[in-house]
């Protein structure tokens, strides 16, 4: 296998971890957002939307 392809391989992996990232990330959310609709909890939409990042979770 040669660098070219290495570095390629390497690549596409870094851009398989972060779209999997992404996709888990959403589904977490909309399960939470999910639950808290099921229970009837008000503004669920809006918490949705405007829900800050916390740094100290990520």
């Amino acid at each position: 296998m040669e660098f070219q392809q290495v570095v390629d391989l390497v690549g596409k992996g870094v851009d398989a971890a972060g779209v999997a990232t992404i996709v888990v990330g959403a589904l977490v959310a909309i399960s939470v957002e999910g639950v808290r609709l099921a229970r009837r909890q008000k503004g669920v939409y809006r918490s949705f939307r405007r829900r800050p990042v916390d740094p100290a979770r990520a």
